[in-house]
């Protein structure tokens, strides 16, 4: 980025900086530490290395935004990370008053305890936009009706029973129950995890046979609700745990988020989060690397139902011909979906080889997302984009020698990455198709560049290099695509 701004050669000592950070992460993604089936001192190292590589990180940010940021009080910078424009909420810390764009458009703001949340509408694709914040009082006024058992917002009817789970979950906009007659949703459920081997590797299919559902509701209480969103705080107690949760609803987007705090003192408890959706199909759609892969969501063969537990990335989705429900998560990526229940697994508790794993406390979010169409149509991917690296906000003007850094004229890529090839001469930029169809796309381009050309992998040019400024690439189904630029 430093070269891309200021024109020059990156900087040696802060790229020497990024690798050793790099280095650190691939050796704690190793294929034991990741599932939680190291011994309890690899964990405690873990713990060491990830405060590390946060530091680094941190460091060369914070050198990066002293230089290209102006220090004025009344201005925000949002920051959008994704190769997408992007809609969402950012906080603005600590602060009161009214929020405008630099036209001096009037943006949605509501204050809460922890400061003024505003809606960002478009934040350019890898670029920016700017707040800027002037004194007075917001009008205070609100889209969304809020019960003790009834909720309504300009997408959805949601009702609530007296264990805090969603009863009913009615979709305005398409008019259609999310949920089955009669069945609840967001339901945490506890199993007894006891494989026969293997304790912190596997879950065993005969888990399934001992279910607890968590209903101990200790706390319910609306503690959020304005312009910009909804926000019903619940707690819960089991046996030796303590479940917080805060349910978020938005006036401009149709996520539903479930921000969670866990401090978790079982051992051999598996828990789960258990969504019914009246959607009829034959397979669920999972999100994986490069792409996604579709599995069956029954059980009619052995293959079949030994596929009980999955993995997915960011999302498990199960979907009709014109509608569909995504199950979206930051950071837990197992999941079960049988005929139309969806299901992410949130903590394990084995003993072995660690004595002591997931105690404590855990944070993390999961959110349901109802959609027209397939995960294509209905934006299933920019959601879990949004949700894993949503809008980041910095007090101050950043300026930066372009809107949007990379751009695309149609929304069927994701950016996988932007980096300096490993022999140091070029930016690579690499990014893939995620529909499962043929496009020609525009790459757009914000920064300066002298010539081009497309590249493998191993960041070797794969045709003649170019200078004219029009690129298009025709991208295949699930197709990676490295382009390499000179600057």
């Amino acid at each position: 980025m430093d070269a891309l701004c200021e024109g020059g050669d990156l900087s040696f000592a802060r790229q020497e900086r990024l690798t050793e950070g790099w280095k650190h992460i691939l050796t704690d993604q190793f294929h034991d530490i990741i599932p939680g089936s190291s011994i309890f001192e690899v964990y405690e190292d873990c713990k060491k290395d990830y405060a590390f590589i946060e530091s680094i990180g941190r460091e060369v940010e914070e050198a990066f935004l002293n230089r290209r940021t102006r220090s004025e009080e009344s201005v925000y910078t949002v920051i959008n990370p994704n190769g997408t424009a992007m809609d969402g909420a950012v906080l603005l810390p600590g602060q009161r008053g009214k929020a405008y764009a630099m036209d001096n458009t009037a943006l949605k703001s509501q204050p809460s305890p922890e400061g003024l949340w505003v809606w960002m509408k478009a934040v350019p694709s890898m670029g920016v936009a700017k707040i800027r914040l002037e004194q007075g009082e917001g009008t205070g006024s609100t889209v969304f009706f809020a019960g003790r058992h009834e909720i309504e917002t300009p997408f959805y009817a949601i009702s609530l029973n007296d264990y805090g789970q969603i009863t009913r979950l009615y979709d305005k906009q398409y008019g259609r129950e999310v949920l089955p007659k009669g069945q609840r949703a967001n339901v945490l459920q506890i199993f007894e995890d006891k494989p026969m081997g293997n304790d912190a590797w596997d879950i065993d299919i005969f888990y399934q046979q001992k279910m607890r559902e968590i209903t101990e509701l200790t706390a319910f209480e609306i503690e959020q609700i304005g312009e910009v969103r909804l926000k019903v705080h619940m707690e819960w107690r089991y046996m030796n745990s303590s479940i917080r949760q805060d349910m978020i609803l938005y006036a401009d987007s149709r996520r539903i988020d479930f921000e969670t705090e866990v401090d978790y003192h079982e051992r051999h408890q598996l828990l789960k989060a258990a969504f019914p959706v009246d959607i009829r199909t034959t397979y669920a759609t999972f999100d994986v690397q490069y792409g996604n892969v579709r599995r069956p969501n029954h059980w009619n063969t052995s293959w079949d139902q030994a596929k009980f537990e999955t993995v997915a990335h960011r999302f498990a989705d199960l979907s009709e011909r014109g509608y569909g429900v995504s199950l979206l998560n930051d950071c837990k990526y197992g999941h079960d979906v049988k005929d139309n229940v969806l299901r992410i697994t949130l903590i394990k508790a084995a003993t072995h080889p660690d004595h002591s794993q997931d105690q404590g406390l855990h944070r993390f979010t999961y959110s349901l997302l109802p959609h027209s169409g397939d995960i294509v149509d209905g934006g299933t991917v920019r959601e879990a984009c949004s949700l894993n690296q949503p809008l980041h906000v910095i007090q101050g003007d950043l300026t930066l020698p372009f809107e949007s850094f990379l751009s695309f004229d149609k929304d069927c890529v994701e950016v996988d990455a932007v980096k300096k090839t490993e022999d140091g001469k070029h930016i690579a930029v690499r990014f893939h198709d995620f529909t499962g169809g043929t496009n020609r796309i525009k790459v757009h381009t914000g920064f300066a560049w002298k010539r081009r050309c497309t590249g493998d992998l191993r960041e070797r040019s794969l045709d003649d290099w170019k200078t004219d400024r029009e690129i298009y690439v025709t991208v295949k189904p699930y197709e990676i695509v490295t382009m390499l630029f000179e600057l």
